[in-house]
């Protein structure tokens, strides 16, 4: 468990950082694009509409990056796909 931990941690600040200065400001620029939707009419807060919006953005964006995480992973477990640049086909 403590291996776990010491192997999560040094990752921590730098997703905190991202969160705060690129995916937090992006999940704003997008709830505006949720306030012109239709929500507006079925929301009638504006806190809430605009709360909704932000963590909506946010929470799409964190998809978009697991997604690709995985399709990375896939990719780079496939044979044949990323070349191995050390491999010499000279010396078979």
């Amino acid at each position: 468990m403590k291996k776990m931990f010491r192997s999560i941690v040094p990752h921590i600040i730098p997703e905190f950082k991202l969160f705060l200065f690129r995916i937090l400001p992006a999940g704003m620029v997008l709830s505006i694009f949720f306030i012109m939707s239709e929500a507006q009419y079925l929301i009638r807060d504006e806190i809430k509409l605009i709360l909704y919006g932000i963590l909506l953005g946010v929470a799409g964006i964190y998809l978009m990056r697991i997604t690709a995480y995985l399709i990375l992973r896939i990719l780079t477990q496939i044979p044949y796909i990323i070349p191995d640049i050390y491999h010499d086909e000279s010396k078979n």
